[in-house]
């Protein structure tokens, strides 16, 4: 099996608290930034794999570079970050809970007003020879240039990169090496001279084969703990990772507590692991992703022919256009702001929220503020004075710079019948190995929804406490009923980790861990009532929505395992497979089978 190893590197991801922003690759020319997490979306069809990797970096537009390891020669395009927060909002995972009450314990105020947990759980061809070092080809791509370079000597290749400003990092050498020991080319970003850190884009790197994986071992060297990584995978089946576990958490912590935390559930329960594996968050149909983008509510010919600037801000808006990154740097090249605006320290920022107001500032009799707060409102200074702006070009440069690449991954959306969302964290010490993927067809969807139920029982006659407890089901299919005195504070001995499977490229999967036994041990249901068999009980909503156990049946044994990877399994480690889709490793040059 082949591999495109492509690094997701320099995306930042929140889950729950502020943004937190990574230098956009492995190294960073002049200075080390800690890489703080990673966004990647691989689009695999036609024999040719694109990757979207979303890169946000805070500094000196002269300390950005980027490298990463790849297969093939790839061509650079550049991606769209609106594509990545509309991937966002359609696949992240929401929890909810369902409260009922057996007859006789409906409590007194008439209802339990209770609050689900919601979880947040983007050329030229000649080559020139220096050295040990071959240049294959230099190119720009929007606000970067870029290079791609091949060696057969580690030393050669890094004194190569440190030479031209790429800031490799200490301990950088023997990872590189085993990358060049095994054939690959590396590719390189800077911005151009003229650009500043406001231009970076998404980078859009297409490769000539249909098999990714991630080179997670190099993005160790600026990697911070606990780093998230967010993959999504855009095929005709559901996407598996073929080397590091599918895992199941044991989600009673999430519906027996007021406040539970998706993000630190995961990490107890990886860590219970060994460190690696893989959260499905979501796998089904791209419609919700692909109305999300919706790239039809541009109309940038009806932007063209405008020509009164508060018309036009109120067009820019309406369309949303002011949630792009990139849009306040076309405002400014093509309806810059007057210099008598300037002169006076009126900021970008203002000048263009109050070209128009929307609605005049003055309180009402309610008291109520404005919803825009303007000491003034510069459009109809602007029209008195003759402002004129390029409204055409503004356009031509929202149809290209914005419009164009969302268009390009809402089309791909909208061939292909799958779309897969994993998310894992991993430490440095624990990207050891990098993860390779796979399509597996017979694996059932992962809604984004999960739902719960939880019932109270009572004891009649007794007060709330004196006998209660809550009967609850949670999705992952784990059945507990916990004393009402123990709510909201489940017992920590519990395994975080409920299941991980190791998965190929079809079939169900096989057990590696199954702590189910455990967990219903610990808040067993009475014997008189229902207590269905934790072996087989799957409810609606769970990962396989039946009362058939999908791992009563022997593995089937398609060879994928035993042939990945470029490292053994650690021993402690139990290796489990993901998800779906087709990835092996690739090795240009002489082209074999690890």
């Amino acid at each position: 099996m082949k591999c495109v190893l492509v690094a997701c590197v320099g995306a930042a991801v929140s889950f729950g608290g502020s943004m937190a922003w990574a230098c956009g690759g492995f190294f960073c020319s002049g200075q080390q930034i800690d890489q703080s997490g990673e966004r990647v979306l691989f689009i695999v069809e036609d024999g040719h794999v694109q990757a979207h990797i979303q890169i946000q970096f805070e500094g000196n537009a002269s300390d950005f570079s980027w490298v990463v390891p790849v297969s093939e020669v790839p061509t650079f395009d550049v991606g769209s970050d609106e594509a990545f927060t509309a991937l966002l909002s359609a696949t992240v995972p929401r929890f909810e809970r369902d409260t009922r009450y057996a007859p006789g314990c409906e409590p007194d105020w008439g209802g339990d007003a209770d609050a689900d947990a919601d979880a947040d759980s983007d050329a030229d061809s000649d080559a020139d020879v220096g050295g040990a070092v071959t240049v294959i080809s230099t190119g720009v791509a929007g606000p970067y240039s870029t290079v791609v370079v091949d060696s057969e000597d580690p030393d050669a290749l890094v004194r190569w990169l440190e030479e031209n400003e790429y800031d490799v990092g200490e301990g950088a050498l023997p990872i590189i090496a085993s990358y060049v020991n095994a054939g690959f080319y590396f590719a390189g970003l800077k911005l151009q001279n003229d650009r500043s850190v406001g231009d970076l884009r998404p980078i859009v790197l297409d490769i000539p084969t249909d098999e990714p994986c991630l080179p997670i071992r190099l993005t160790s060297i600026a990697a911070t703990p606990n780093m998230p990584i967010l993959v999504w995978v855009l095929a005709d089946a559901q996407a598996v990772s073929l080397n590091y576990p599918e895992l199941w958490l044991n989600d009673l912590y999430l519906y027996a507590a007021d406040d539970g935390d998706y993000g630190d559930l995961a990490n107890r329960a990886l860590d219970e692991i060994g460190g690696r594996g893989f959260l499905v968050d979501f796998a089904g149909s791209p419609a919700d992703a692909r109305a999300a983008m919706n790239p039809d509510r541009y109309d940038t010919d009806r932007l063209a022919t405008i020509t009164d600037p508060r018309e036009l801000l109120r067009e820019v808006e309406a369309q949303r256009l002011l949630a792009s990154p990139k849009m306040l740097e076309l405002l400014q090249t093509h309806v810059p702001i007057p210099e008598s605006y300037v002169a006076e320290e009126i900021s970008p920022a203002e000048f263009y929220a109050c070209v128009d107001c929307g609605l005049e500032c003055w309180d009402d009799d309610d008291g109520g503020d404005c919803w825009r707060e303007c000491d003034r409102c510069y459009g109809d200074e602007l029209v008195e004075s003759g402002y004129e702006f390029d409204g055409p070009g503004l356009a031509a440069s929202i149809e290209r710079e914005i419009v164009a690449p969302l268009r390009s991954v809402a089309d791909a959306l909208s061939r292909h019948s799958k779309l897969t969302r994993m998310y894992t964290t991993m430490s440095p010490g624990e990207m050891t190995e990098d993860p390779i993927f796979a399509t597996n067809p017979d694996l059932p969807d992962v809604p984004t929804l999960r739902s719960g139920v939880r019932t109270y029982m009572c004891t009649p006659g007794a007060g709330w406490d004196e006998g209660g407890q809550w009967d609850v089901v949670t999705p992952n299919g784990v059945r507990a009923c916990v004393p009402t005195a123990e709510w909201g504070d489940p017992d920590d001995e519990m395994p975080a980790a409920l299941l991980a499977i190791r998965q190929s490229e079809r079939g169900a999967g096989r057990l590696i861990v199954d702590n189910r036994d455990d967990v219903n041990a610990r808040y067993r249901c009475s014997p008189d009532g229902p207590d269905p068999d934790p072996e087989v009980q799957y409810v609606p909503g769970s990962r396989f929505a039946s009362t058939t156990n999908p791992w009563s049946q022997p593995e089937r044994d398609d060879g994928g395992l035993c042939n990945v990877g470029t490292a053994s399994p650690r021993s402690s480690i139990p290796i489990l497979a993901g998800l779906v889709l087709l990835f092996g490793w690739l090795r240009r040059k002489a082209r074999y089978r690890l």
